[in-house]
């Protein structure tokens, strides 16, 4: 995945990911497919369930510290790998 992004960098302009809507158009709620996005979020999202699972093997007296700690990493790591590859698409795209 990042050596896909590092391939499309010369191919990114910056300014498209700052690219706004004209007056002329206007976004609408109608576009959007509802069930394939709906369906995507749920798929890509359902791994943060089993972590109740995880915690429970975590030991007491560092669940405070450690738990909380990769929550916070893991999110990291899921935004990243959504965002980056995304930003890298819509800047290498006409």
């Amino acid at each position: 995945l990042l050596w896909l992004c590092v391939l499309a960098l010369p191919q990114v302009k910056v300014s498209r990911l700052f690219m706004g809507l004209n007056e002329t158009d206007r976004w609408s709620w109608e576009g959007v497919k509802w069930a394939p996005l709906l369906n995507n979020l749920f798929w890509n999202l359902n791994s943060f369930d089993n972590a109740s699972n995880f915690a429970a093997d975590v030991d007491q007296e560092r669940r405070g510290i450690v738990f909380p700690r990769a929550m916070i990493l893991g999110f990291c790591f899921v935004y990243f790998g959504y965002s980056l590859p995304l930003m890298v698409a819509i800047g290498a795209t006409a």
